[in-house]
């Protein structure tokens, strides 16, 4: 069994459909790249409360409620309209931009592979125990900076104020040769700074290899670091001393 969210598929028509109208006339000046599009719709999605279904009767009476309702539809017009005033002024810089998806993210790798889950962790400073920001978080495999799933996961990723301290990657599959294939990986996250004594922190991942690949997010299955914590430059000099 499937649950569905209809309001997925509305707010995709409504989303292409301004974005198509926007491609062929070009009157209010918008971006209209794959990644813009994306950007819309979590940003109207995120905004609705969800209407899920489980069935076709179930959609078909879903959808016909809907479409009843002419001011809901007017309301969900206006509110992508805010969504890609939005993204509009706050356009990802690590995109192009140019409507074409990145060959490395357009394919979906094959099967078997092996599927990491989502890493996530904090950095505090040692000397306060306070969520650090103004840092960038590392994390490298085999000695170089682990692939991610797309470009929207940074790597290294700079913790900011608005992220409380925390920091979040998800690694690109890797290749197995056969299902049901256990393998432990090697992670380093690694943060260097002018303000900070450097840090390096391993840790490993055990994870059995899969047949297919289903590219969905699980944040239940994430792999929770133990905290990163900073010290200060010469604070340990400080406190030997």
């Amino acid at each position: 069994m499937k649950v569905h969210n209809l309001l997925e598929d509305l707010v995709l028509k409504t989303v292409d459909d301004l974005f198509d109208e926007e491609e062929l006339n070009g009157r209010q000046g918008f971006c209209t790249c794959h990644q813009c599009r994306l950007d819309v719709m979590c940003y109207v999605l995120n905004r609705l409360t969800p209407q899920y279904t489980v069935s076709g009767r179930g959609l078909a009476h879903l959808l016909a409620d809907y479409r009843d309702q002419l001011q809901t539809t007017a309301d969900l017009v206006a509110l992508v309209n805010r969504g890609i005033q939005t993204v509009s002024a706050t356009m990802r810089p690590q995109f192009a931009h140019d409507g074409q998806i990145a060959a490395s993210e357009a394919a979906l790798p094959d099967g078997p592979l092996w599927s990491f889950p989502v890493i996530e962790g904090r950095v505090l400073n040692g000397a306060t125990f306070e969520p650090v920001s103004g840092v960038s978080v590392a994390l490298l495999r085999e000695g170089k900076l682990a692939p991610m799933i797309d470009r929207n996961w940074q790597n290294p990723y700079p913790v900011s104020d608005h992220t409380a301290g925390s920091f979040y990657f998800w690694p690109s599959p890797a290749q197995a040769t056969r299902p049901e294939e256990t393998m432990t990986f090697d992670f380093e996250l690694s943060i260097a700074t002018q303000e900070y004594e450097t840090l390096h922190h391993f840790f490993k991942i055990e994870l059995t290899s899969e047949r297919t690949y289903s590219g969905s997010l699980h944040y239940h299955r994430a792999f929770k670091t133990d905290n990163l914590v900073l010290f200060p430059r010469g604070s340990s000099e400080e406190l030997t001393g």
